[in-house]
């Protein structure tokens, strides 16, 4: 059997071969220039299955090796793609923590407006007492600049 076709077999068929053609053992009565070459057939048929044997060991080792690249590929891209949404979601968690310190300083602004003391009601006069009062809400009510008015959460 050549080389090459025995290289495209699988390792099954490759010991299945190697069974078939092992040497049986010479019989006593035989003379000894047939067992001399008896036992230079049987030694070049244990280097031939040796080198098969090779041969398939360095197989499954390539094959072992190239599915392990593969993983540490996977796992190298796996590990990439999480870094990067640890990089995100820290972007995100940088805005909300700003975002949440401007509606703290917002609500604390509003919260100091509310504990100011009023000022005291004009007195009313006695020809417009309706529009007196009116005034008087409207003046009480806490100041809002369009900027603080475009940072209210609730607009």
């Amino acid at each position: 059997m050549s080389e090459v076709s025995a290289s495209f077999r699988g390792p099954a068929e490759e010991k299945q071969r190697l069974m078939l053609e092992e040497v049986a053992p010479s019989d006593d009565g035989a003379t000894s220039s047939s067992s001399v070459a008896g036992e230079e057939n049987r030694k070049k048929m244990l280097r031939e299955r040796n080198r098969v044997h090779a041969r398939l060991s360095r197989q499954r080792k390539r094959q072992r090796l190239d599915a392990l690249q593969e993983e540490n590929d996977n796992l190298t891209r796996d590990c990439k793609h999480a870094r990067e949404e640890i990089t995100r979601l820290r972007g995100l968690l940088e805005e909300c923590d700003y975002e949440n310190s401007r509606l703290r300083a917002w609500v604390d602004g509003v919260m100091q407006a509310q504990r100011l003391p009023a000022p005291s009601a004009p007195p009313a006069t006695a020809a417009y007492p309706q529009q007196q009062a009116a005034v008087y809400e409207v003046a009480n009510q806490p100041v809002v600049d369009e900027q603080q008015r475009s940072t209210m959460p609730f607009q």
